[in-house]
Formats: structure tokens, C-alpha cells, sequence
């Protein structure tokens, strides 16, 4: 179908559509269309950010920069989602510029700190904070930070005097009390670490961070069992042969002395060729670190038979790769025994 338009409608449609250009530009390029778009991106950007959706906010805020790119309070923003995303340097760039815009916004200057001192430059966050608290003493979030710089650095007096302060102006702050909290917490002291864990789940009985330290430090611990006794035997049969059949046994029971180290003894029996051999053991195994375990046994039996007059043995096994990627965690063993029989020697060499 061909539409056919005569001129005057032609005329008429062509300054229908420059009117209604004339009236919707000057909307649509106002400042009150544009502050209206900017609070628009900027909220749901907020919402982004505190579900976690750390992406969707920086792409947000991206566009927030480009429509104002002198409000310091977007870049801030800004910058702070970069750094939970670990781009820390470009989140550093960001914030310098906010600080540059806004150089007496406490918050900025603080976000600033923040990021730098999870960079690891402790002294240059120090710094920082302390230039806020010269202007703002009072400053609550200040002393928080402070407190918390201290506590990556394991100065733990330092912190609890500045997470101190904070709670001495802000009781109720839920950052003071749960800083304070694993300060306290860090230096061994339980006790004091439960009630301000406590105070922090009454001012904020919904904080997951709040439930979590309390729950943890408060679980009944496991119930110490150090003994454990082991019994096995077995038994083999000769389908072919009119032989006895051949029996083993053995008792061992041992006792852990603390996480790392566990002694035992035991007694094992073996009944073979009508006669049986009775051997005693002792032995130690200790962790010396995560990644270092090592053992030793010794033993000897009575009016040997078949079985070691006497034997030893010892070894242990090294961790080399925590969690390899196909393979999983990776263990460097080494075993080495030395039997002793009646007329003849064993000496064994088992890596592994």
C-alpha cells in the first residue's frame, strides 16, 4: 500500500512534530529532568551496592559520573564499590579526585583511609585519619577506623583505646562495640569480647556480623575425648591346604595430649603354624605445623616366631601444595622401618 499525502498535510504534520520537539527538548534537557535522572540512577545505585550487587552499582554510578562529573559524593561512592571489587588502585585514583572536590568531607577522607590501609599502607591510613581527627576530635567513625587500622596491625592497646573513645562518644555504635569486641576478643580477654558482642546484637539484634562473633564465641566447645581404644582381629582360611587357619589380634589404645601430638600402646597376638607370637608397641605421632606431620613407633615380641624380635620405625609427611587445582591438597611422605628377625635383618625406605 503507497500513502499519498497532499501538501497542506504534508505542511501540517512537519509543524505538528517541530511543536511537539520545541516542548519536549527543553523538558527533557532541563536541569530539573537532568537533578531528577541523577537521583534516579544514584538510589538505585545505593540499593545495589547494599544488596551486594557491587557490579550493577559501579555500572550505575558510571553513569551518575558521566551526567555530574564534579558531585564528590558520586565519585566517593564510586570509588568505595571499585575497592569491594579489589581494584583498590582505581578505586584510590577515584577518591583522591572526591577528596579534591570535597577536601573537608570527613567521610570521604575517612573512605579514603579505609581503602589504603587494606592496600597494607598502615602508616599513610594512620596519617589520613589523623588529619580528620585535627579537624573533627568528636568524629566517631574516625576513631573507629583508627581503632581498626591498629587491630590489622596487632597493636591491640592502641585500637582498644581508640575503639574506646568511639563508644565513649557513640555508646551504642554498632562498629565500636563489635571493634571492641575483637580487640578484646584478639588479646584473649573472653569475657569482656562477650559483652560488647552482646550490647551489639541488643542495639542490632538483626546484624549478621553481630550474631555470628557472638555465636561463635559462645558455641559449647567440643567435648574433649583424649582416650580411644581400637580392637581388630583377622582371620585366614586355607581352601587348598589342610592347614589351621591363621588368627591376629590387636588392642591399642591411645591418648591425645593435645591438638598436635598422640601417644599409644598396643599389644597384637598372631597364631600361625600352632604358635603364637605376642608383640608390644609404644609409639608418638606430633604435628609440628600445618603442614608437618611426623611419627615414630618402636616394638618387640616375646620368644619370636615368625613375627620381628623387635622393630622400629618412623616417619612423617610434608604438605607441599594446599589445594591444587585437579589434584587437590598435594603430600610429600617418607617411611623408613627396620625389623629384626630371628636370623635375618629388614630395612625398608618407603617415599611416597
Amino acid at each position: 500500500m503507497t500513502w499519498r499525502f497532499s501538501a497542506p498535510l504534508a505542511l501540517a504534520l512537519a509543524l505538528a512534530l517541530a511543536l511537539a520537539m520545541a516542548l519536549v527538548f527543553p523538558l527533557v534537557t532541563s536541569p530539573v529532568f537532568a537533578a531528577e535522572r541523577f537521583e534516579g540512577l544514584y538510589g538505585r545505585a545505593v540499593e545495589a551496592r547494599n544488596i551486594g550487587d557491587f557490579a550493577a552499582a559501579e555500572g550505575l554510578l558510571r553513569e551518575v559520573v558521566a551526567l555530574e562529573p564534579n558531585r564528590a559524593d558520586a565519585l566517593f561512592l564510586l570509588g568505595m564499590v571499585i575497592a569491594f571489587r579489589d581494584r583498590h588502585d582505581e578505586a584510590l585514583d577515584i577518591l583522591s579526585s572526591a577528596v579534591a572536590l570535597s577536601p573537608q568531607d570527613p567521610d570521604i577522607r575517612l573512605g579514603f583511609a579505609k581503602v589504603t590501609s587494606w592496600k597494607g599502607k598502615f602508616a599513610e591510613a594512620e596519617l589520613a585519619i589523623e588529619t580528620v581527627l585535627v579537624d573533627y576530635p568528636d568524629y566517631v567513625e574516625a576513631w573507629n577506623l583508627k581503632g581498626r587500622v591498629a587491630y590489622y596491625q596487632k597493636n591491640y592497646s592502641e585500637a582498644t583505646l581508640a575503639f574506646a573513645r568511639a563508644m565513649e562518644l557513640a555508646p551504642e555504635d554498632l562498629e565500636a562495640l563489635l571493634g571492641g569486641g575483637d580487640v578484646a576478643f584478639a588479646s584473649g580477654d573472653r569475657e569482656r569480647a562477650e559483652t560488647l558482642y552482646r550490647a551489639a546484637v541488643a542495639v542490632k539484634p538483626d546484624s549478621l556480623d553481630a550474631r555470628i562473633r557472638l555465636d561463635k564465641l559462645t558455641a559449647k566447645p567440643e567435648i574433649n575425648k583424649p582416650w580411644r581404644l581400637d580392637i581388630t582381629g583377622t582371620q585366614s582360611r586355607f581352601s587348598r591346604q589342610t592347614r589351621k587357619k591363621w588368627r591376629s589380634g590387636t588392642v591399642r589404645i591411645s591418648r591425645r595430649l593435645d591438638p598436635a601430638t598422640t601417644v599409644f600402646g598396643a599389644f597384637e597376638a598372631e597364631n600361625r603354624f600352632s604358635h603364637t607370637d605376642r608383640t608390644y608397641l609404644a609409639g608418638v605421632s606430633h604435628r609440628f605445623t600445618p603442614w608437618l606431620d611426623t611419627y615414630a613407633e618402636a616394638g618387640a615380641t616375646v620368644a619370636a616366631r615368625f613375627r620381628p624380635r623387635w622393630n622400629l620405625a618412623g616417619g612423617g609427611g610434608i604438605r607441599v601444595l594446599k589445594n591444587g587445582n585437579i589434584l587437590g591438597p598435594s603430600v610429600v611422605t617418607l617411611d623408613a622401618r627396620h625389623r629384626e628377625y630371628v636370623g635375618s635383618r629388614v630395612s625398608d625406605l618407603n617415599p611416597g
